[in-house]
């Protein structure tokens, strides 16, 4: 259903009580099927009340002398009996207007046998008594609804199955989500739980429209700011879990491109720097190993270039997003191509070298293909096995199976992360770091630390 409650009137009552009732009912976070918010020019008048009827909770019947001269409100009060009949539950919420009990028994005895509300009171009795019933008070979908009207989010009426998937991911978390992040509100009251729906409400938007616009780690920090300033709550939510949202968007860390963040980053940093000065003392300035560039806050620290660049890599691409979904889906050959390609020169020169270091001494992330490519085994596995094949015999065959693998699996990077050099281009940077001489190298070391005998004297 799309709507709260759908009301069913004379024309002639617009005036004076139904257009009134239909914007104190928005105002009140509640929403109506009125005529005058839903028909459009061309629209068959019969099929869209018939509509509004059908997905409406309840029915409010403003009970008028006009009411009861016209034949078309009598049709869809028609039809709010028969939902009555067909769910079992009440759904007509009578409301006289300008007509005492003897005028609704002299047009129906049953409508007149039912509890009402009364105009003679006033507009806002009349919406208080209807909000009893359609809108219980400390709801937490209406809370939630609240919360997220008061930022300008359009969402779906109280009634409306979505809130149920939204509650689903309430309980079962968020992690599977990319740009989400934990709610910072418990759950001991309504109102707590309110909170807590508004939050994941957001936070699946934030996924939604993070993946409809291809947000990831390759993407040029000024496009991830401008999707993080106009997606209502994200810029407040990423403040508040720094580290997680570094994990979904490493290049706003680095230092200059953090906009709004750039003070919290450089907060962050500070504090770090305090914190391990203090747990270590003078080896840390001796030693960079024993600071933060292991974490998030890496690629702001000044002797980046003399870390570990597989570790700086694998933090980049693969994010510290604490239990959460990694941040980017592609396998380290497409960040290998990006990196290769033009699309990665914003990029500082330092980061770039060693994210492109870091990614060939990587050799166990990039090779293909994953279940959930279109590529299969048959269809993409020969350098993969030629790779095996060379380990043992330390020669690697560039033949027409293995080019042509490589020309399928960079055509996909190609397209995904919309790559403008030609194919030829990029194989031949891969073959200018070294990426296959690397990982057959990294192979061969593993399988000599395997047969090392250990101390009791038995071979592995």
């Amino acid at each position: 259903m799309e709507y709260d409650v759908f009301i069913c009137h004379a024309s002639e009552d617009k005036a004076s009580f139904v257009k009134p009732l239909a914007e104190a009912l928005l105002a009140a976070h509640v929403v109506p099927w009125y005529d005058e918010f839903e028909l459009r020019v061309g629209d068959s008048i019969r099929r869209v009340i018939d509509q509004g009827l059908s997905q409406s909770r309840f029915g409010i019947v403003v009970l008028s002398p006009a009411f009861f001269a016209k034949k078309w409100p009598q049709h869809e009060l028609d039809g709010l009996l028969d939902r009555e009949l067909s769910v079992g539950e009440n759904v007509i919420l009578p409301v006289w207007h300008g007509v005492n009990h003897d005028d609704v028994a002299a047009y129906s005895l049953p409508l007149a046998g039912r509890f009402s509300t009364s105009t003679n009171r006033g507009l806002t009795f009349v919406v208080e008594d209807l909000l009893k019933v359609v809108r219980p008070e400390k709801s937490p979908v209406v809370r939630a609804r609240e919360i997220l009207e008061a930022q300008g989010v359009d969402c779906p009426p109280a009634s409306d199955s979505y809130w149920l998937f939204v509650a689903e991911n309430v309980t079962a978390g968020l992690e599977w989500y990319r740009w989400t992040f934990p709610p910072p509100f418990d759950e001991s009251t309504n109102e707590n739980w309110g909170e807590r729906l508004a939050w994941t409400f957001l936070a699946l938007d934030w996924s939604r429209i993070a993946d409809e616009m291809g947000i990831s780690v390759t993407t040029r920090p000024e496009a991830v700011l401008d999707f993080i300033r106009g997606t209502p709550g994200l810029l407040n939510a990423f403040r508040s879990n720094l580290a997680i949202g570094t994990g979904f968007a490493p290049q706003l860390s680095i230092p200059g491109f953090g906009g709004e963040l750039e003070q919290d980053y450089s907060k962050a940093f500070e504090d770090s720097r305090t914190h391990y000065h203090k747990m270590f003392g003078d080896l840390y300035r001796k030693d960079p190993r024993l600071s933060e560039v292991h974490s998030w806050l890496g690629l702001r620290h000044p002797t980046l270039d003399s870390m570990d660049p597989s570790q700086v890599a694998r933090v980049y691409f693969r994010g510290e997003t604490y239990g959460r979904r990694p941040a980017s889906s592609g396998k380290g050959i497409d960040h290998l191509l990006w990196l290769l390609s033009n699309e990665s020169n914003w990029l500082p020169t330092n980061i770039h070298e060693s994210l492109l270091q870091g990614i060939v001494e990587w050799p166990s992330d990039w090779q293909w293909p994953d279940e959930d490519e279109e590529l299969t085994w048959e269809e993409a596995g020969e350098v993969s096995d030629e790779i095996t094949r060379a380990i043992e015999t330390g020669r690697f065959d560039w033949t027409d199976a293995v080019l042509s693998d490589w020309h399928k699996r960079i055509a996909m990077a190609k397209a995904s992360l919309n790559l403008l050099e030609p194919v030829e281009v990029l194989l031949e940077g891969i073959r200018e770091v070294q990426l296959v001489e690397q990982t057959i190298k990294g192979g061969q070391a593993f399988d000599a630390r395997r047969r090392q005998v250990p101390r009791d004297g038995r071979e592995t």
